[in-house]
């Protein structure tokens, strides 16, 4: 069973281009793409420390990811523009 620390996907996405936003119960992260938001986001709530596979399965189904695409962005070996490529080949942002 994989579980991830709430803090390492957060800067893990920070990393790779998603812009944090603070809400009342949760933050979510939200895409950016050459300066634009994108209609690719996940939300993270304030009270989980550890995020289990059904949370992980659903995380990467909001970001439209494998899960090999997903922890390739928590584990860094996948960089933001591989993560642009991803979805531009997928169709769901144009260059």
């Amino acid at each position: 069973m994989t579980t991830l620390k709430d803090r390492k996907i957060r800067e893990a996405l920070k990393s790779k281009g998603f812009q944090e936003k603070n809400r009342k119960n949760h933050k979510m992260y939200i895409f950016v793409y050459k300066g634009k938001r994108t209609g690719i986001k996940t939300i993270m709530s304030y009270g989980e420390i550890e995020y289990s596979n059904n949370l992980i399965s659903l995380m990467k189904k909001e970001l439209k990811l494998s899960k090999g695409e997903f922890m390739g962005i928590i584990d860094c070996s996948l960089k933001e523009e591989d993560l642009v490529n991803i979805y531009i080949h997928k169709g769901i942002i144009i260059p």
